[in-house]
């Protein structure tokens, strides 16, 4: 029985534990969607540009003209970049206080892109119905491709919000898992 085991003797401080393999893969999956998701959402909100004629007269609508669509799409370009750097970080943190510092890193960045997905979504759903107390008519009607690219924009970026909700429960579960 001797010869069939293995004769090389295993480092146990060579194999990571399976509990912590299944969320580094976890992590590392996460956060490629979230890049994806966010990039998705820079790239349509930045393209979104619509010119229609009302009553004879031109009319343009831009994401530019919004200062809440502006920092949507800034905000999703910044997330997509730190989302990209933390993910070489993955791999190489092994000490508690680094993994507090990526929960902290994921957790700023959640409520960075969130605040940006709320702000969207307010000037959003005032384009879409307009507000009778302030006398502001909904656009979407006349803007249809626009509105639709913005609420396309804002989904994905919403889809990488809960994402990364998922990743920030992620990093406080890895912290756990480490020892001092």
């Amino acid at each position: 029985m001797e010869g069939v085991q293995s004769k090389a003797p295993q480092d146990p401080s060579s194999t990571k534990p399976r509990g912590e393999k299944s969320l580094m893969i976890a992590q590392v999956s996460l956060r490629s969607l979230v890049i994806i998701c966010t990039l998705a959402a820079s790239c349509l909100i930045f393209t979104s540009k619509q010119t229609t004629i009302v009553y004879g007269i031109p009319f343009d609508a831009s994401y530019s003209y919004e200062p809440a669509f502006q920092f949507f799409g800034i905000a999703n370009v910044a997330v997509c970049v730190l989302c990209l750097l933390s993910l070489g970080t993955v791999f190489f943190l092994s000490h508690r206080l680094a993994n507090f510092f990526l929960f902290l890193h994921d957790l700023v960045v959640l409520t960075v892109l969130m605040a940006a997905c709320a702000g969207s979504t307010a000037v959003g759903q005032i384009g879409r119905n307009g507000n009778t107390h302030s006398s502001w008519m909904p656009i979407c009607d006349h803007f249809a491709k626009f509105c639709t690219r913005v609420a396309t924009s804002v989904a994905f970026s919403y889809l990488a919000v809960l994402m990364f909700f998922a990743l920030t429960v992620l990093s406080a579960l890895r912290i756990q898992a480490k020892p001092i």
